[in-house]
């Protein structure tokens, strides 16, 4: 009996655009091509974005989550196109 292959089990991706800085492109890229080095396999900035998101989030308790809200409204008050709702 001849076997099958066995597939993979993931959801499908969707295409987003994101806007970075240069700081943070450089520090995604760096972080990819560690990553990289370490597994021996070519790590992709997606997968490390993916990665640090769906780690990240589940362990933030609410105290986390305070913080990672200021930080976004620092992020925000620094780009011209960020403003608040009226």
């Amino acid at each position: 009996m001849a076997r099958t292959k066995p597939k993979r089990k993931t959801e499908p991706l969707t295409v987003h655009s994101y806007a970075l800085t240069a700081t943070t492109a450089a520090t995604v890229h760096a972080l990819a091509q560690e990553a990289s080095d370490h597994t021996g396999w070519t790590v992709s900035e997606s997968a490390t974005m993916r990665t640090l998101l769906t780690w990240v989030v589940p362990r933030l308790d609410a105290k986390g989550r305070a913080q990672v809200f200021a930080l976004i409204e620092a992020e925000q008050r620094q780009r011209i196109w960020g403003s608040r709702p009226r």
